[in-house]
Parts: structure tokens; sequence; C-alpha cells
């Protein structure tokens, strides 16, 4: 059965992402002496929609660790192992090219094996680094589905406490007072953390209401912006509260998950059959299907307003620039991703 409110949280956290390297990458290429208003804004807003990753990992684990869902090795292989690596070949290869040909403003054929071993190092557009941890992180999905499919009771307990402390917390307090512990946890991805997290919201094992999650996602964005600011005005170096694996962040994206989690059925119940609620559900299922090729493309786009065009977001009004810049890489993206669907080997993978 086709669970609707994933393509909302899809939705939701591609719109984040895109607007996060809007906001971040207009900071790298037009920041200097941008002011310190503008600057807390920014660095807010990006703040904010950083539950979009953990979120993306929340729905893997949710879709992908099911033990209902059947997953071969050859599956797991053919359907995913293979599909990312093909995006990594080609557009972070392609990435890697464009960043070296902006760079040095010309093309030559030496910049094709130099970017092939920047694509195989990692060194593509930063945004491309979600496609090498989500390979990374696919090799140990057949570890992941034994674990949710023994687990159960105290020791889902258990393994929760056990991830948060070592994935999260311990880490947490070793960036605010330099606290190096001693153990070590094997499995060092948080990633994991969030998919396991995703599965068990997913199936209630992990329940708490609406109102509950509105009161801690609102709590979250205070401290979130509190961080904000003291980062840009006092620098505090507060910006790791917004990292994927702060206790604040994985907390406020299991919220926002559970939020809506929880509206999925309060919706189906009302408006069934109405023109306007047809035609938004297209939007959102054409939004969901191509949200996986807008992650990619997107910084396309961003790269060529940026260091092409050189749209400054920052001016003449920074609240209007940042929803046009927003608004018109979306669209673009969408457009891009729908004609890439139509090339034979493009389509596969995107």
């Amino acid at each position: 059965m086709r669970k609707r409110y994933i393509d909302y949280l899809r939705v939701t956290s591609m719109l984040a992402v895109v607007m996060i390297h809007i906001c971040t990458t207009a900071m790298t290429d037009f920041g200097d002496g941008i002011g310190t208003y503008k600057g807390v804004l920014f660095v807010s807003v990006t703040n904010l929609l950083h539950f979009a990753v953990p979120v993306f990992f929340m729905i893997s684990g949710a879709l992908l660790l099911d033990p209902k869902k059947e997953m071969t090795l050859g599956k797991l292989l053919k359907k995913y192992l293979m599909k990312y690596a093909g995006v990594i070949l080609i557009f972070c290869w392609a990435f890697a090219l464009i960043e070296i040909v902006f760079d040095k403003h010309d093309i030559q054929l030496i910049y094709f094996p130099q970017s092939f071993l920047n694509m195989i190092q990692g060194k593509t557009w930063a945004h491309m680094w979600y496609m090498y941890t989500l390979f990374g992180v696919m090799l140990v999905l057949p570890i992941l589905r034994w674990t949710v499919k023994l687990a159960e009771g105290k020791d889902i307990i258990y393994l929760i406490v056990v991830f948060g402390i070592f994935l999260s917390v311990l880490p947490f307090l070793n960036k605010i007072v330099d606290l190096n512990i001693g153990i070590q946890f094997p499995i060092i991805s948080v990633y994991l953390f969030h998919m396991l997290l995703g599965y068990w919201i997913d199936t209630g094992v992990i329940h708490w209401s609406s109102k509950t999650s509105g009161i801690i996602i609102a709590c979250c964005c205070v401290s979130l912006v509190a961080a904000s600011y003291f980062d840009v005005m006092w620098n505090a170096e507060s910006d790791f509260i917004g990292d994927y694996s702060s206790p604040i962040m994985i907390i406020y994206a299991a919220s926002l998950f559970m939020l809506l989690k929880n509206a999925k059925y309060k919706a189906a119940e009302k408006k069934t059959g109405s023109r306007v609620q047809i035609s938004w559900g297209g939007v959102i299922d054409l939004l969901s299907k191509c949200s996986f090729g807008v992650y990619i493309i997107h910084m396309f786009w961003i790269n060529l307003a940026y260091k092409l065009f050189k749209i400054n977001p920052f001016v003449p009004n920074v609240f209007i620039m940042m929803i046009a810049v927003w608004l018109i890489v979306v669209l673009l993206s969408v457009i891009s991703t729908i004609i890439m669907r139509k090339i034979p080997v493009i389509k596969r993978i995107v």
C-alpha cells in the first residue's frame, strides 16, 4: 500500500535541500561584507532546513527495512547499488569536470582524466556527498534488515540508547567541551541510526502525538535560530547544533517525520474526490517522483546562476531574491528531471 505521507516528506525535504544550497552557496560566493543581519538570516534558514537529509534517510529506512519487503542481494545490487554507482559515475564526474572548467575558464582533454580522478576521490560538487554516503549505507542494508527483523521490545530500546549515545550525544559533547571518549562504536554512521528511526516511527514502535511533535519542533527551531545568531554575531562556533548527528537535529527531524505521518490519515479521511485536492495531489506526486533527480541536478542551476550569470541573492531585496531563485531553480530542476527521464541511459538512474 502506498504511504502517502512519504510523498509529502520527500517533497518537503527536496524543497528544503534546494533552499539550503541556495543559501550556503550564496554565503560562499557573495558572503563577504553582507552584514550581520543577512548573515544571521541565511545561517538560520540553513539550520532550520537541515532536517532534510536525516528525513531522507528516515524515508529510506521506512521503505527498505520492512522485513515483509523482498530484498535479495541480487535486487540490492541491481536496483540500488548499480543505480547509485551510475549516478556517481555520470553526474559526479560531470560536475567535477564542470568545476574545473569554471575554475580554468577553458576546456582541455586533460581535464577529463583529472575530473575522473576527482570523482573517484569524492572531489565533486559538495551536495553529491549524499550519493557516496547513500551507496555506503546500501552496502550495510542487509545488516540493518536483519537487525529490525530480530529486534523487539527491550532490544529496540537498547539499540536506540546505544546508537543515540555513540553517534549523537558523545560527538555533540566532544564538540562542546572537547571530550574524547576512548570507547568507539564500530558502526560509525549516524545515517544508519536515521534509517532505523524512520522504520520504527513508520511501524509505530516509536510514537508520540502531533501536539508533542509541534512543541518539540518549536523548541528546536528556537534553539537553531539562537545558535545561528551566536554563530554569526559572536563567532561562537555553535553551528554543530545544526549537524546531522546533533541530538537537537535528530529529535527535530524525527518530530517532523512523526508530524507528517500522523497527519496522513486525517487528510485521507477528508476532502476525498475534491477537485482542488486532486490537483494538489498531482503536484505532490510529480514533485515526489522528480525529487531524486531534482536533488542531483539543482546545483547545476544554482552554480550557473551564481558563477556564470553573477546573480547575487543578497541584493536588491534578500527576501524576494531568495524566494525567486528558489522557485526558478526548483522549476528548472523539475523540467530537467523530466527531460532526463526521456534519455535511455539516464532515465534508469534518476
